[in-house]
């Protein structure tokens, strides 16, 4: 079910996305390949790759096996491999396993080398065409694919000062904004005149690793030198991202030296191209049956080894190419979101002694969860299990802790920094489109997770019956990450967290806060994540903390080692009982227990916050000691319940919200379950009516 829904959500984030940007259907003459198609969608890193190798660089199959060789690297690499072909008068962007062997097969004289200039006479023909590196830049660029990997790059031909025979590549690289991997120049072209080519095309020109050395494809050294060198996958991602952040129309070449246990040596490959040459001269060979003649020969004369060589070069260039386009879409993603930051107010931190903010203060941090909440009401009463179908109504929400509290607090007027991690892909941007309100500016865009899911199932009452996420991406929140954040963590009145965190963040945001006297409000999401804020000892930053019943029995049998039975909460002194355990746990300052239905318990410390008079009758004191208090107020009378779920989340914001106002902690509850009582009405987790309470005269409620 879960997958199914899931598969559901992206199908109709695919369509809105669609016709938001305005993709139509695929033209007859462009067809770009599913995965291909979704992943330039979403930000993921892509690379090109051209079809001439296939058709006239080897022979088959063992082009066939070099295709499928290479296009597995570039996945196991984290990209999205795009081998670009013409066939039966259509351009495929990416190929599946039939259209690749196809073309695979079309070696041989049954295929046309495809250059720039030839694309529409190949389609309007309706030939197989191997696409040469400047009719793949040309399509690569055309749908977006920015990064691209090849064998060889064409150039100036030996003589090419008096034949003009310079390679389309050459041109085209210098209109075309990609960016190109290679094994340099093919040894048997003119290498310092097509560098000095490059330059003039204005095409910058890297080595990649600790030399300047520009490699000669089956060599690694030509005597020549690149402008540049790269000696890691972060410096080549950012020339890159650089480059083509200036809006500059021309490319750039990364040149990466063949693997040194498969190199030919120079002088070895010069005597065989100089044979080459004098029988092409026989021949009276022209234009382009020249390269895949002296490839051919070249082959034959190293009895197979410049093959062998040629396989893994192409293999090489691959893994570093998608090495660099993984690396590209994290940079550029972390870029995306990007906003003009907002105004930040004069903080003066709240006081845990008192539990009151000094007027004006409004910043709260929140670090934890984001995800796309998918929720099945079931309207059959028994629910039916094994198999059978329940009929149900089904929407999609915004959901994660994290994010909801961000959302209620953004709603209600407080100004609300939000650290969390989302996929770079549509639900993460359905998500951020949804909440345009809300500060997105330093949350984790990352290209090769995904964005956390959660499906939950509710019974004919609105209760939780059954939940299922996949949160694998928040693990991407780290105690570094925390760190590149701590000049916004520390400016906060309040730090929010929930426990979908490590417990390594969990801790590194408690230190951190602990270390500059802010308090934190801590919210345990779950029976099984609820202990993790005290795993770590000593914890001692907690300044609120917000369970249910069943998360408040796990957290009370880890702190005070006692396993607790099932509470009976239809039972009349359930509340009385609960409330003498609130007080075993009256060294946490403020703890507000969600009871459903029968309201919430509020246990303070009286030695930290003051105890304010009473002149709610919804508010009943329950049990007390010489440290602390424990009062119940009574869930809010509203007129239909459409949804449970938020509601907590809500009750929280809105009590941190008149915490930061400077109201008593009984005035922030009641606050709180007014906010509750908005979301129970709504089918949004995060309603947004909540905004309507910012504006009222908080002081009366």
């Amino acid at each position: 079910m879960t997958a199914y829904l899931s598969s559901r959500l992206k199908s109709s984030l695919f369509f809105v996305e669609k016709l938001k940007r305005g993709i139509c259907a695929q033209s007859s003459s462009l067809l770009v390949h599913e995965p291909v198609r979704l992943a330039l969608e979403t930000g993921k890193p892509v690379v090109a790759l051209e079809s001439t190798i296939l058709t006239h660089g080897m022979p088959f199959p063992d082009n066939l096996r070099m295709a499928r060789a290479v296009e597995r690297i570039i996945k196991e690499e984290g990209a999205e491999p795009a081998t670009i072909a013409l066939i039966s008068g259509s351009v495929h962007v990416g190929l599946e396993g039939p259209k690749l062997q196809q073309v695979a097969e079309a070696a041989d004289g049954k295929s046309t080398k495809v250059s720039r200039r030839d694309i529409a006479y190949a389609l309007n023909e309706g030939l197989v065409g191997g696409t040469t590196i400047s009719a793949t830049m040309f399509l690569a660029h055309k749908v977006g694919i920015k990064l691209f990997v090849s064998g060889g790059l064409g150039g100036v031909h030996r003589g090419g000062e008096l034949s003009m025979d310079v390679s389309a590549d050459l041109t085209q690289l210098g209109r075309t904004p990609v960016a190109l991997v290679t094994s340099g120049v093919k040894s048997i072209l003119d290498i310092g005149r097509t560098l000095e080519y490059l330059e003039t095309l204005g095409v910058c020109v890297a080595t990649y690793g600790v030399s300047k050395e520009f490699p000669a494809f089956f060599s690694r050294e030509s005597g020549h030198s690149s402008a540049c060198n790269v000696s890691n996958i972060d410096d080549a991602a950012r020339l890159v991202h650089t480059t083509f952040s200036l809006g500059r129309d021309s490319g750039l070449l990364i040149a990466n030296p063949i693997p040194e246990e498969h190199e030919i040596p120079a002088q070895r490959v010069e005597q065989h191209i100089q044979k080459a040459l004098t029988e092409i001269e026989v021949l009276g060979l022209e234009g382009k049956q020249i390269t895949p003649y002296i490839l051919k020969r070249v082959n034959e004369l190293t009895d197979g080894q410049s093959l062998k060589s040629n396989i893994a070069l192409v293999e090489n260039n691959a893994r570093l190419g998608a090495k660099i386009a993984v690396r590209l879409a994290e940079i550029e993603q972390s870029e995306r979101l990007v906003q003009t930051p907002r105004p930040s107010s004069t903080i003066t931190n709240p006081s845990p002694l008192t539990g009151r903010c000094t007027a004006g203060v409004n910043r709260v941090s929140v670090v934890g969860a984001c995800n796309v909440d998918t929720i099945l009401h079931i309207h059959t009463d028994p629910i039916e299990f094994h198999g059978q179908t329940n009929h149900a109504t089904s929407s999609m929400r915004c959901g994660g802790v994290g994010r909801n509290l961000c959302d209620g607090l953004t709603r209600l007027g407080t100004e609300c920094s939000f650290l969390s991690a989302l996929g770079a892909d549509l639900s993460g941007d359905w998500i951020v489109d949804s909440c345009q309100h809300m500060d997105w500016t330093q949350v984790l865009r990352l290209p090769n997770s995904s964005t956390a899911q959660y499906s939950v199932v509710l019974n004919s009452d609105g209760g939780v019956v059954l939940g299922i996420g996949d949160m694998n991406i928040h693990e991407q929140i780290t105690p570094e990450y925390v760190m590149q954040n701590e000049e916004t963590l520390v400016r906060s009145a309040m730090i929010v967290m929930d426990s979908n965190l490590s417990v390594e963040t969990i801790s590194a945001v408690g230190q951190l806060a602990l270390a500059h006297h802010i308090p934190v409000f801590y919210d345990p999401t779950d029976t099984d994540k609820a202990c993790k804020v005290f795993s770590m000892t000593p914890c001692d930053y907690v300044t609120y903390l917000k369970p249910n019943t069943n998360e408040f029995r796990e957290i009370y049998a880890h702190l005070l080692g006692k396993r607790l039975d099932i509470f009976d909460t239809s039972s009349s002194a359930f509340i009385s009982y609960l409330s003498q355990l609130c007080l075993d746990l009256s060294h946490i300052p403020c703890m507000l227990v969600t009871l459903g239905a029968q309201g919430v318990l509020l246990c303070i410390n009286t030695q930290r916050f003051a105890l304010p008079s009473i002149m709610d009758t919804s508010v009943t004191v329950i049990k007390s000691n010489e440290k602390a208090v424990c009062l119940h107020m009574k869930a809010p009378t509203v007129d239909h319940i459409s949804s449970v779920s938020g509601a907590g989340d809500s009750m929280a914001a809105g009590f941190i919200h008149a915490q930061l106002r400077g109201f008593d902690v009984v005035k922030s509850l009641k606050v709180g379950t007014e906010a509750a009582s908005r979301s129970l009405m709504s089918y949004e987790n995060i309603p947004a009516s909540l905004g309507q309470l910012s504006s009222l005269d908080l002081n009366t409620s």
